[in-house]
């Protein structure tokens, strides 16, 4: 089954009109697309105007997912632009993925926002499938209450491979430490090869701006140029405790916060099972179970200010740390 566009995702839309819930209703669901069977494919559309306002007291997860929402057993998303879609009161992700076997590849997720309490993830919140070769970017939390991240949260089984993570914010005042572009937390979900750069937190209370990561495996990740008001970590905020967490061949540097030698690397609990192989940070990565062929270095790039994040002739790492 396979709905494509004839013109590509610049001049098809498909776009939900009514963004208010009409008076005396106090939930709405105004999801664009839902898909659940591994043959369905959607590819080549503008998705937009997908909107979700509700209590969502009784905690189903059928309400997730503003615009597109991927179930058991499945489905894929290809060349699609998810834009401008927000999600309200309780709810997760302008994508919800549920399913292990979903694919999203090649989308444009940006510029969707939150706009109740508790609001987590406006762009995508992931429990399986493979995220791939898509752009995660200029997404925007900003409710009031507790709602966490600015882009992506990855647990279960959900993998992302080749992405970049870019100029998301947090305005949120909620407290949350989880602001991140990415949040990652369980020992099956991999992170290989993925930029996550010039996020930021523009509140004392939203911390780590660049990678949340409670467990799981970071790999040829690029980490760098985030930013927090906050006085601890824009890099990596890794709060793994027992957790399983594995960080190869990563470059984490040039992020911002109102302490420099926690600015990149931040540990928020006692790990036990932390390795962190071939990597680079300008204070190191304290605290880690494993440390084996690392440097405590700064990274130059050849041109971070136009987006060109490999390393440079006169950088230190290139034979550690392979560029994003």
């Amino acid at each position: 089954i396979v709905f494509k566009s004839r013109n590509g995702a610049a001049r098809t839309i498909l776009r939900q009109a009514q963004t208010t819930c009409p008076a005396g209703i106090d939930k709405m669901q105004a999801r664009i697309l839902v898909l659940g069977d591994l043959d369905a494919v959607v590819d080549g559309f503008t998705i937009t105007g997908g909107h979700w306002i509700g209590n969502n007291a009784n905690g189903a997860q059928t309400y997730y997912g503003s615009s597109v929402r991927i179930e058991t057993p499945g489905g894929s998303l290809i060349n699609c632009r998810v834009v401008g879609n927000s999600i309200g009161n309780n709810q997760l992700g302008g994508i919800y993925i549920s399913s292990r076997d979903a694919l999203v590849s090649n989308c444009f997720v940006r510029a969707n926002n939150t706009t109740g309490g508790n609001s987590n993830y406006p762009a995508l919140y992931a429990e399986g499938g493979l995220i791939t070769h898509s752009d995660i970017s200029c997404n925007t939390n900003s409710t009031t209450a507790n709602g966490q991240g600015i882009g992506a949260r990855l647990q279960g089984y959900a993998c992302m491979s080749h992405c970049t993570l870019t100029n998301n914010v947090y305005k949120n005042k909620g407290g949350q430490t989880d602001a991140a572009a990415l949040s990652v937390g369980s020992t099956l979900t991999t992170v290989d090869n993925c930029l996550i750069a010039n996020n930021r937190s523009e509140t004392d209370s939203g911390k780590c701006s660049g990678l949340y990561l409670t467990a799981g495996k970071v790999i040829h990740c690029t980490i760098t140029g985030n930013s927090t008001k906050s006085s601890t970590c824009s890099g990596i905020w890794c709060q793994s405790g027992s957790n399983e967490v594995e960080i190869r061949g990563c470059i984490v540097s040039g992020n911002k916060a109102g302490a420099p030698d926690q600015a990149d690397w931040h540990l928020g609990n006692t790990p036990s099972k932390l390795t962190v192989v071939r990597s680079m940070a300008p204070y190191g990565f304290t605290g880690a179970n494993t440390i084996s062929g690392c440097l405590t270095a700064t990274a130059v790039f050849e041109d971070a200010a136009n987006g060109n994040y490999v390393l440079s002739l006169a950088s230190d790492g290139r034979d550690c740390c392979p560029s994003s």
